[in-house]
């Protein structure tokens, strides 16, 4: 059977330079791991994907995918029940808690032993007899690995839903071919990682069949023949593939469904020099880094900020080293500075870090450090005129600082605190914050440059669809942020089975009702119970006291004409027969003769022996041996009424 793709979501990826990877077991998740995810569900966007080429250095850009909803992979240990039927699974996949993939992860090498679904409100948990391997470590450019998998299930109808047969037996047989045939970099709507591409060529077989009793030979009902072709591109940042895709029944894409953690982040920065050892750096690293971390080299103390300045107190070259990290790892990068332009002897150098302008959000605080040397003694312009080398601002205003030594004093250029405003957090809403399951509402923050959603969302405004909290942190131009909280209520009609007696079918109890046949609007039948008159497929739409609406389950009804023949309608005879057997139908209502078909003799067995219009009231019974028989009528639909037995003697 097709996996779903959308659960097939590991990484773990070094360098977003454009190098070849390898994928290990090391980079499979550590459980439990939920995998945040963002889906393109929109099939004009979706459905003329390039899936790219095979080969080395391969670029696979599906940067242009919009975010339409969010969703979440689920790497969870098996449950006991899961654990009984599948004994070798210690990992179980699932985006929906209906639907779980059961794998196995071992040094060397990760497969799918069997699956768990929900048929009606049933759980089935099937075991593959052959199991799926999907990784094998270390997972390189060029390799390649075949296989065949697949099972067998065996379930009772009602299980399934049709009431008609006794069993329903599933057998699968896939047999796949996997090759990584491809490496490069993969570009997202998130960012872009280095990958391997595997590309998956499926055959699947599945053959449906059942049985009407306990003794009745099996019946073909279904066999379902398919080709699917399917790539994943492998990141050691997402534990596996950071994008998959779902497929129609002719192997078009129909969703595109990606990871939203971010690739690794690479450490950059550029420099300047300036007058008596100071240097501005600007920080010009990528994929949006979280903290920073510099170490200038000369034992002062870690700078966190992100472009700092720093003023050295001699000449000499110094190691500089920055590191950077966000949500997936860190990266370093080092240069050397050189410093010439510190003169001794002269008049001291004023001069305060950071210098010009510096812009802090209100309630935090600055610290304004002066250049520092040797025989250096300051005083501030603040209130309290500090003597110290630096000072802690929280108010805007200018500061200058004079610096003596037994040369001479020099005073600053002055730098200028300005204390920023608070962002504007306020939510709006597109609709209200009340809905029925399956409708949405968009919640947008007020303008800023950065957002932080309780969803992990970081755009202007997400759609969502399920109750709760959402929270958003907005982030100004000057790094200050404020937050809001929005509830959100989404009712969810309850489930409504109806319940039959007879012909007669009742809903659960709920504000308004609308009954159905087949596809067809059953006009004026909108109480709570509803009297079949026709064989069909029956259901009632629903809507509660919250004004949701929802669709009952099915119930089919067979058997209308035939169910109400009684033994006064017909008359058997002579019995015993030797020759001919006579049925006389002559007292059943036209309506009832109109839904029968045909009379069927059966032997004591129920094997059926021989057949005949409805119309032809006579049966030669001279071919058959001394003994009982069955004899019934059939319907339209295949139901059918043993009328009784009779003997034949000779």
């Amino acid at each position: 059977m097709k996996k779903i793709n959308i659960l097939l979501f590991f990484s773990f990826c070094y360098f977003l330079s454009q190098a070849q990877i390898s994928f290990l077991r090391s980079d499979m998740p550590t459980l439990p791991w939920n995998d945040a995810q963002q889906k393109d569900t929109l099939v004009s966007d979706v459905i003329n994907t390039n899936f790219g080429n095979p080969g080395a250095n391969q670029v696979y850009d599906f940067s242009m995918f919009h975010n339409r909803i969010l969703d979440t992979a689920y790497y969870l240990a098996p449950s006991s029940s899961q654990h009984t039927t599948v004994p070798n699974a210690n990992l179980a996949v699932t985006a929906d808690h209906l639907t779980y993939l059961l794998g196995q992860d071992t040094t060397s090498f990760f497969d799918f032993d069997g699956l768990q679904t929900a048929v009606n409100g049933n759980t089935i948990i099937s075991n593959y007899s052959q199991i799926d391997t999907y990784y094998k470590f270390p997972t390189v450019y060029n390799q390649n690995f075949r296989g065949t998998y697949g099972g067998t299930t065996t379930v009772s109808g009602s299980t399934v839903g049709i009431s008609a047969a006794n069993q329903v037996r599933i057998t699968n047989t896939t047999t796949y071919t996997d090759t990584i045939d491809g490496w490069g970099i993969v570009k997202t709507p998130v960012g872009t990682y280095n990958c391997l591409r595997q590309k998956r060529v499926e055959n699947s077989s599945t053959v449906i069949d059942y049985n009407l009793c306990g003794i009745c030979p099996w019946t073909n009902y279904e066999t379902i023949n398919s080709t699917t072709i399917s790539y994943n591109y492998l990141t050691k940042e997402t534990h596996g593939s950071v994008i998959s895709f779902t497929y129609d029944s002719i192997n078009q894409p129909l969703t595109a469904s990606w990871s939203t953690t971010p690739p690794y982040p690479v450490a950059k920065y550029s420099y300047t020099t300036g007058a008596a050892g100071l240097v501005t750096f600007v920080d010009s690293s990528t994929t949006l880094p979280l903290t920073y971390s510099w170490n200038f080299g000369d034992g002062s103390p870690v700078n966190t900020t992100a472009s700092p300045s720093h003023t050295y107190t001699a000449n000499g070259t110094y190691w500089v080293c920055l590191t950077v990290t966000n949500a997936s790892g860190d990266s370093t990068t080092c240069d050397s500075v050189h410093i010439t332009n510190i003169v001794t002897g002269t008049p001291p150098v004023a001069q305060i870090t950071p210098a010009g302008y510096d812009t802090i959000c209100p309630g935090a605080s600055v610290v304004l450090r002066a250049q520092s040397a040797s025989g250096y003694t300051f005083k501030w312009s603040n209130a309290a005129h500090s003597t110290a080398d630096s000072i802690i601002v929280t108010a805007g205003g200018s500061y200058t600082v004079t610096v003596y030594n037994t040369n001479d004093s020099a005073i600053s250029a002055p730098t200028t605190v300005v204390i920023s405003g608070t962002p504007n957090a306020t939510m709006t809403l597109s609709g209200a914050s009340t809905f029925c399951a399956g409708d949405s509402v968009t919640l947008a923050a007020a303008a800023g440059l950065l957002y932080n959603w309780s969803t992990t969302a970081t755009s202007q405004d997400i759609t969502v669809y399920t109750t709760g909290n959402y929270t958003v942190t907005v982030t100004n131009s000057n790094g200050c942020t404020a937050s809001s909280i929005q509830h959100i209520t989404v009712n969810t009609p309850s489930a409504d089975n109806i319940s039959q007696s007879g012909l007669v079918l009742t809903s659960l109890a709920e504000s308004s009702y609308q009954w159905y046949q087949d596809t067809t609007l059953l006009a004026g039948d909108t109480a709570q119970t509803y009297t079949a008159t026709q064989n069909g497929i029956y259901y009632v739409y629903i809507t509660d006291a919250n004004g949701c609406s929802t669709v009952s389950d099915s119930i089919t009804i067979s058997g209308v004409g035939i169910n109400e023949i009684s033994a006064a309608d017909y008359k058997i005879y002579p019995i015993p027969a030797s020759d001919m057997i006579q049925i006389d139908l002559s007292h059943l209502g036209q309506n009832t003769m109109n839904t029968l078909s045909e009379i069927v003799v059966y032997n004591m067995l129920g094997e059926k022996l021989k057949s005949q219009s409805i119309n032809q009231t006579s049966i030669s019974v001279s071919d058959l041996s001394n003994g009982v028989y069955m004899i019934a009528v059939a319907d339209k639909n295949q139901n059918r009424k043993v009328l009784g037995k009779f003997e034949v003697l000779k």
